[in-house]
């Protein structure tokens, strides 16, 4: 991979070495470009300061595998967050129209349930405090689940994310490469292409983790795509190179058919 990155930044035509590399190579290869512009995403997550849960602080507890919020500081309104999710907890008898801050998507706790929310309709609803996901004693056991539940999820959900971003960015790019259809498999070009779109992966990986300004992305990313541009003259002049080979040949057969006549 080192050779990958040294090739693909200093020495673009380097890369014509790596084609040989299997498929499987390729597509890990891949995966660990996604985790690299995923790194600014993971930064937020570790360092995100989530909210203390307990019975003190959200006025609940829970009582026969349900939540009950009849605490003297309980607020239906009151609203907290696990990395960036709006989390409700509603009593009982309430309904989520009881809720004027609600947001565009939220997590609310009621009765023995998890429930999704989009705006103020149910997407998914789901039994948490019962023994199929273990014993919730308290609060903080429930809100340590979910947040357990949305770091994992949100870090994969992301890396995904960025997966298909630059596969996307690679399909588009093998466009440049269509002129050597003929001569060069999409295989073969298709890694060409994943090896040498690696700045810009990386430049994507410094702008989530540096948030800078966005024409400056702009303005690098024209000087990323470099190793594309180096690919494409060095396969032209190869190319063109085997045609006056392949032209000689047939020049010097026609010459030596000449002769035996």
């Amino acid at each position: 991979m080192f050779n990958i990155l040294h090739d693909s930044i200093f020495y673009p035509k380097g890369l014509l070495r790596q084609v040989k590399k299997s498929g499987w190579f390729t597509s890990f290869y891949i995966l660990v470009l996604s985790i690299f512009m995923s790194l600014g995403m993971y930064n937020l997550y570790l360092s995100y300061d989530n909210p203390t849960f307990n019975e003190s602080t959200t006025g609940c507890d829970i009582v026969n595998y349900k939540f009950v919020c009849d605490g003297d500081n309980y607020n239906v309104n009151t609203m907290y967050d696990i990395y960036g999710v709006q989390i409700f907890f509603l009593n009982e008898n309430m309904t989520v129209n009881d809720i004027s801050s609600i947001g565009d998507s939220s997590i609310i706790l009621q009765g023995s349930d998890i429930n999704l929310y989009r705006g103020k309709n149910l997407i998914v609803s789901q039994e948490i405090l019962s023994s199929r996901y273990g014993d919730f004693n308290t609060i903080s056991d429930v809100t340590d689940f979910i947040t357990h539940l949305l770091f994992i999820s949100g870090i994969i959900s992301n890396t995904l994310m960025n997966f298909m971003l630059i596969l996307t960015i690679i399909l588009i790019s093998t466009i440049m490469f269509y002129r050597f259809r003929y001569s060069i498999s999409y295989k073969k070009r298709f890694k060409l292409v994943t090896f040498a779109i690696t700045p810009i992966a990386l430049l994507i990986t410094f702008y989530n983790l540096l948030n800078f300004d966005s024409i400056i992305f702009f303005v690098i990313a024209f000087f990323a795509y470099r190793p594309l541009f180096a690919l494409t003259r060095e396969l032209n002049l190869q190319l063109a190179m085997k045609e006056m080979e392949k032209a000689n040949e047939e020049v010097e057969e026609n010459k030596e058919e000449d002769e035996d006549e």
